[in-house]
């Protein structure tokens, strides 16, 4: 994601340290331990007022940015059943699915609309207060300053949380496409 280098660097550490933590737990004979890594997709959290920025503007997400239930649902549903991972917000699935077939595709997507859709027109000098070695006053809420904007929901995780519903959809479109391949 550009602009975001060192958020994305540390969201790497934290993959790699769970992948690692999985396997240690298991060969100590705690394979009763679920790690699931819960993936964020753009969440209007305060975060884009608290990041430290040099881009003359505040910042804000990658469009859609959601509201953080979808990711408070997906942390218990993943409390609950310990998937591997699960990604919060059907963008962000979309991305690591885009990502995972064509990383060039991906690279031309982000070149040509990943700078200009994360500013804002909102001037933020470099010495506005930021939260990167001290919280700030006022912040302490869960929404950011992008409700207007948020996706209130994310049929993609939905049907993640709801196995049974994602099975049905997927065994309805097979007999749509069936009846309608017999029919042509």
């Amino acid at each position: 994601m550009p602009l975001q280098s060192a958020y994305c660097a540390s969201k790497h550490g934290v993959d790699g340290f769970l992948e690692s933590l999985r396997v240690e737990l298991i060969r100590e004979g705690w394979k009763n331990i679920g790690v699931s890594n819960v993936m964020p997709a753009a969440i209007n959290t305060p975060f884009f007022t608290k990041a430290r920025t040099k881009l003359g503007v505040k910042p804000k997400g990658f469009p859609p940015v959601y509201q953080p239930g979808i990711v408070a649902d997906a942390i218990l549903y993943s409390a609950e059943k310990a998937p591997r991972e699960m990604v919060a917000g059907g963008a962000g699935k979309g991305m690591l699915l885009t990502q995972r077939l064509s990383p060039r595709l991906m690279d031309a997507v982000m070149g040509r609309g990943g700078f200009g859709s994360q500013m804002t027109e909102e001037p933020k000098s470099t010495s506005d207060p930021d939260g990167l070695f001290a919280s700030m006053k006022g912040q302490d809420r869960v929404e950011g300053d992008f409700s207007e904007e948020a996706t209130p929901r994310s049929p993609l995780t939905w049907l993640d949380i709801h196995p049974t519903a994602k099975w049905s959809v997927r065994a309805a479109t097979l007999v749509a496409l069936t009846t309608l391949r017999a029919k042509s």
